[in-house]
């Protein structure tokens, strides 16, 4: 009985605990050098065995392997793994101290590479919008 990750988050909470668990397995995820092509909660199912989370990710198909991943990689993997910034900034200050890294300047650089994905994607949009023929 796998449930997906957006039941982590219910109105304005969320499971801190799980949250922290996600974190750490992906740190352990990305020490292996694993990193999924499309990190985002809809592509992560877990289930409660012997009370502790068991993740299983999917929609891999953009997945790969790095060999000695920098910190920048590893934090650009984790920026659209949710939207919802209470969260995000949750996921990466566990990630960041998992890793030793400081967590206050892991989750500014998250939000950083956040925000200008966001902003090419919406020029992105807008061209698109301006070169499409109309019917």
């Amino acid at each position: 009985p796998y449930r997906r990750q957006r039941q982590m988050c219910i109105r304005d909470r969320y499971n801190k605990n799980l949250a922290e668990a996600l974190a750490i397995h992906i740190v352990e995820l990305h020490k292996k050098g694993f990193f999924h092509g499309d990190l985002n909660l809809a592509n992560i199912l877990y289930r409660q065995e012997n009370g502790k989370p068991i993740f299983t990710f999917i929609d891999t198909n953009r997945s790969h392997f790095i060999d000695n991943p920098t910190p920048q990689t590893c934090l650009r993997n984790l920026m659209r793994i949710t939207h919802r910034i209470d969260l995000l900034r949750y996921i990466v200050q566990v990630y960041a101290n998992q890793r030793g890294w400081n967590a206050v300047n892991s989750c500014n650089q998250v939000e950083t590479m956040l925000h200008h994905f966001e902003r090419k994607r919406a020029y992105k949009y807008q061209l698109k919008k301006l070169i499409k023929p109309t019917r």
